[in-house]
């Protein structure tokens, strides 16, 4: 990549080199192509193609993004769904027993379990969020659409991820593990829908765990007790999770044209 000087989008400081910033974490594409033993298949928009394109453009300074790496990224790709080492942030999960226990849906307190680190789970879905929404991205030669937070949610979210100030406080991150491992070997762009109390609630799939953050002034107290931050370190499992993104993507998946090589898959 050609030597680029500009500014940092989060630290803001000018005249400093970019280093080539992924939307999705790089690593993530090599884990889902070791896991399928396939190059990924790519769902854009109204097409579907199976090819290793990386959304990645001159983002950030060296700094902020090893700040990146160490806050959140680099905890969650040792604890999602991996070939060889498995799936720790489920298996860790399932040490303890669920405080809410139903059958679609159980709620595991982890607070006991020293090792899951709330914050970093929380960390790495706003660091994707931000990047989402404060670049336009591509995927190849496609524009690909990413979460617009709104410049009031940017600027919380710049200030929280760079340490200048606390967690937002019209924020709430929820964590799900999906129940089926067919489900785990994959990951989806963020995508974000106005929910019917005007809450806004971003969705972000990556092997195995589903990131639900929760934004808007109308956030109630009970959607915060649940949040990973929260003193019980709240993460969920079931198939209700599991319907959810089932739900989400099917229409796309459906009406996505084959192209390429997956044509002529039965």
């Amino acid at each position: 990549m050609m030597r680029v000087i500009g500014q940092c989008k989060l630290c803001l400081r000018e005249g400093v080199e970019l280093r080539e910033s992924h939307f999705i974490s790089k690593s993530a594409y090599k884990l889902v192509e070791k896991l399928g033993g396939v190059t990924p298949l790519n769902v854009r928009g109204n097409i579907t193609v199976q090819k290793n394109d990386q959304m990645k453009a001159p983002l950030l300074c060296p700094d902020c993004e090893d700040r990146f790496n160490k806050n959140g990224e680099n905890w969650v790709l040792r604890h999602c769904n991996r070939p060889n080492t498995g799936f720790k942030l489920h298996d860790l999960v399932r040490t303890v027993q669920p405080e809410v226990d139903q059958p679609d849906l159980k709620m595991y307190a982890t607070s006991s379990i020293a090792e899951i680190e709330g914050e970093k789970l929380t960390y790495f879905l706003l660091s994707v969020l931000w990047r989402g929404s404060v670049h336009s991205w591509k995927w190849g030669k496609d524009d690909q659409e990413t979460p617009n937070l709104g410049s009031r949610y940017e600027e919380e979210f710049r200030k929280y991820l760079l340490s200048e100030s606390d967690f937002p406080k019209n924020a709430a991150v929820h964590v799900y593990i999906l129940a089926n491992p067919d489900l785990w070997s994959g990951f989806t762009v963020p995508f974000q829908q106005k929910l019917s109390d005007g809450l806004w609630r971003y969705t972000f799939n990556f092997l195995g765990i589903s990131f639900r953050c929760f934004l808007g002034n109308v956030l109630n107290e009970k959607m915060r007790k649940v949040c990973i931050r929260s003193p019980h370190k709240y993460i969920f499992l079931g198939v209700d999770a599991d319907r959810i993104l089932v739900r989400d993507f099917r229409p796309t998946l459906l009406s996505s044209k084959p192209l390429g090589t997956i044509r002529h898959t039965p």
